[in-house]
């Protein structure tokens, strides 16, 4: 991956990481705490929605969306091996508690879609879920299948920690040599295809042995784009740097 930050920007971004964990827990304070249950004891009483949150809680949400911007700015415009060195267990499950939340909200989930198509494909596929999250969704929901799940940080035995450029894997099996005629499937944000569209994307990776075979929206706010690529040749000696754009993190 293109890496588009220098070491000054690197060391400004985790600054304001750090600078936003300490407001977190300052917000989080004992006595901010027992404040906010009598904002909130307050507000039952004066206004009819009761279920309206207190200030310190509405800012303490500000705080954590903050700092998952600013991670997802990390993961994205750094190498795998950087982001793993960068993301702690805590920063880990940081990141994961708020992307949950966000996810609640979305009105098609992409592991579900994910899911949809592996169960039309044999039963005899091995399966490699890589940046699986915090759990192993799809080696959940197929437990009769082998499927190998990873990211770059592991809080749950059933995920195997590693950094996606290195599969723990043997080659021609579900790593960076996928066997001819394997399928990748790939779920992301539309908005990262402003800078290189989708058909640029496609033709930089016929580059690395993979074809175009299948597009779509996920729903019709077209947050989510769906690809599928099919593993047709052998990778390019000479590759090249394929960019999405970044989430970039805005000061609030």
């Amino acid at each position: 991956m293109k890496k588009t930050f220098s070491s000054k920007q690197s060391a400004k971004l985790r600054q304001i990481l750090d600078k936003n964990e300490t407001k977190v827990a300052r917000v989080e304070s004992p006595d901010t705490r027992s404040r906010s249950l009598a904002t909130r004891s307050l507000a039952r009483v004066e206004s009819p929605d009761t279920r309206s949150r207190s200030l310190a809680t509405r800012s303490r949400d500000r705080l954590l969306y903050s700092r998952f911007r600013a991670i997802n700015e990390f993961l994205y415009s750094h190498s795998t091996q950087e982001s793993r060195a960068f993301l702690s267990s805590s920063l880990f499950a940081t990141y994961h508690q708020i992307y949950r939340q966000i996810a609640e909200k979305w009105p098609q989930k992409p592991v579900h879609h994910v899911i949809r198509r592996l169960e039309t494909l044999p039963a005899d596929h091995v399966i490699a879920d890589i940046g699986c999250g915090e759990r192993a969704l799809i080696g959940q929901h197929f437990p009769e299948r082998v499927v190998h799940s990873f990211d770059l940080v592991s809080a749950d035995s059933h995920v195997t920690r590693a950094d996606m450029a290195s599969l723990p894997l043997p080659s021609a099996s579900p790593n960076r040599v996928m066997r001819a005629g394997a399928r990748l499937l790939i779920v992301e944000v539309t908005s990262r295809f402003e800078e290189t569209s989708v058909a640029e994307f496609a033709r930089q990776m016929r580059s690395f042995g993979f074809r175009l075979r299948a597009q779509r929206h996920l729903s019709d706010d077209q947050y989510f784009v769906f690809l599928e690529f099919e593993k047709s040749g052998d990778c390019s000696e000479t590759p090249p740097d394929v960019s999405l754009k970044a989430c970039l993190y805005k000061k609030r």
